[in-house]
């Protein structure tokens, strides 16, 4: 899906954003790295699950703060934030962000779900592990990209 579609289908919108908005979403994302770095650690086997949906949340974060960088948001009101920024991503992105990080979102976007929602213990440790990687690459090329230090 192009962005023309994206806009037709009313999943993004256009957007003005400032600077600070998209440096707290930056923050919100290192923010949430972290926590999930020290939550993987935990005794609890839900920590594990926890971990993953705290970095899930970061590459969300990220995705929003490109998504305001170019003037777009996911559209109010449609309930589909997460695959908005997603899609926003595998559109304007495509080529700048790691073609295997783009998928990972995707599939991190499904696996929350059904975890959250539907089956406790999906995650494993390799899993949320592997997430927070990929989580970190994406926030090093977001910053690359925003020109944020």
């Amino acid at each position: 899906m192009n962005l023309e579609d994206l806009l037709s289908k009313n999943i993004v919108e256009e957007f003005s954003s400032s600077s600070s908005q998209i440096q707290q979403k930056i923050s919100l994302a290192e923010a949430d790295i972290d926590a999930a770095k020290d939550t993987i650690i935990g005794k609890n086997k839900r920590s594990v699950e926890w971990a993953y949906a705290q970095a899930y949340n970061a590459m969300l974060q990220i995705g929003t703060a490109l998504m305001y960088s170019r003037n777009y948001r996911p559209k109010k009101g449609t309930g589909s934030h997460h695959w908005a920024v997603e899609s926003y991503l595998k559109s304007e992105f495509k080529g700048l962000i790691a073609k295997n990080v783009l998928a990972v979102f995707g599939k991190a976007r499904q696996n929350r779900h059904e975890a959250v929602y539907d089956q406790v213990g999906l995650i494993g440790k390799t899993d949320a592990e592997g997430l927070i990687t990929d989580t970190e690459y994406l926030l090093k090329t977001a910053k690359i990209l925003l020109r944020i230090k």
